[in-house]
């Protein structure tokens, strides 16, 4: 049937999105941004060392998060949840008045990376079919690196035309909201 989008496509699509999010401007975002942040907000190498390390505690929080969320109500909780975290966490950037509200939407963006891959390899055992799964993880995972690149991108984009960081973060957020849209009609 020719038009019809199957669940194995939506799915596929919707953990590309999200691994896109989660893992390009959420997990590495804030190190390809730390020049910008830095004279933003007279960070000193302290500072951004321990906002970095909020980000990599927020990544290790979803990750606990993700497992008791997938083990209770399954894979859509802990993605729908990461998403929501991404895009708050995000948009906290862009609005951050001060280092500290950006240390906390960083903590916020980076924890969303910890609620994607899991949930989605649980997604594809219990709804795709044997044939399908190896591609449907194949293209979920490509998000990572995709959205890895996208971020980079952005930020060459920024130092390039001299836009404010703060646009890009708002851009990051809109597309958060757009994979949390996106996951909450694909996770059904």
């Amino acid at each position: 049937m020719e038009g019809i989008i199957t669940y194995f496509q939506s799915l596929s699509a919707a953990g590309f999105a999200a691994t896109a999010i989660s893992y390009g401007p959420g997990r590495m975002g804030f190190g390809l941004f730390v020049p910008e942040f830095r004279s933003a907000f007279s960070m000193s190498t302290t500072a951004v060392g321990f906002v970095s390390s909020l980000g990599f505690l927020g990544f290790f929080a979803g990750l606990l998060i993700a497992q008791a969320l997938l083990t209770r109500r399954g894979p859509k909780a802990p993605v729908l949840s990461g998403m929501i975290a991404a895009t708050a966490g995000m948009a906290i950037v862009a609005l951050a008045p001060t280092a500290t509200i950006l240390a906390v939407g960083v903590f916020l963006a980076a924890s969303s990376a910890g609620f994607a891959w899991t949930p989605f390899n649980d997604a594809v055992h219990r709804k795709v079919c044997d044939v399908n799964r190896p591609t449907a993880l194949s293209q979920i995972s490509t998000g990572t690196s995709i959205g890895v690149v996208g971020a980079g991108l952005a930020a060459l984009v920024m130092v390039l035309t001299g836009l404010s960081w703060r646009v890009f973060w708002m851009v990051f957020a809109a597309a958060g909201a757009v994979a949390l849209i996106a996951n909450q009609a694909a996770l059904r």
